[in-house]
């Protein structure tokens, strides 16, 4: 894998590698970013990994992204 040969790379020659986050927004009333409503239910480390390894596959950022028009339920398509 080309990127990760670049990334061993760069880091023996102390080179770091930075790209600027891009500017979200929410989309809705009471809407969140989604990882950072894991982070403050209390998931850390490899779970929290995990959830994010599943949200990029999803690819979803917000919670408006993954629910229903009323946010009271996640849309079925996202439980397969």
């Amino acid at each position: 894998m080309w990127t990760k040969h670049l990334w061993c790379r760069s880091w023996e020659a102390g080179t770091i590698l930075q790209e600027d986050p891009p500017n979200l927004s929410l989309q809705h009333q009471n809407d969140a970013f989604i990882m950072l409503e894991f982070a403050k239910a209390g998931m850390k480390g490899e779970r929290l990994d995990a959830l994010n390894r599943c949200r990029m596959f999803l690819e979803v950022t917000i919670l408006s992204d993954i629910v229903t028009g009323d946010g009271s339920q996640i849309l079925m398509n996202y439980f397969s």
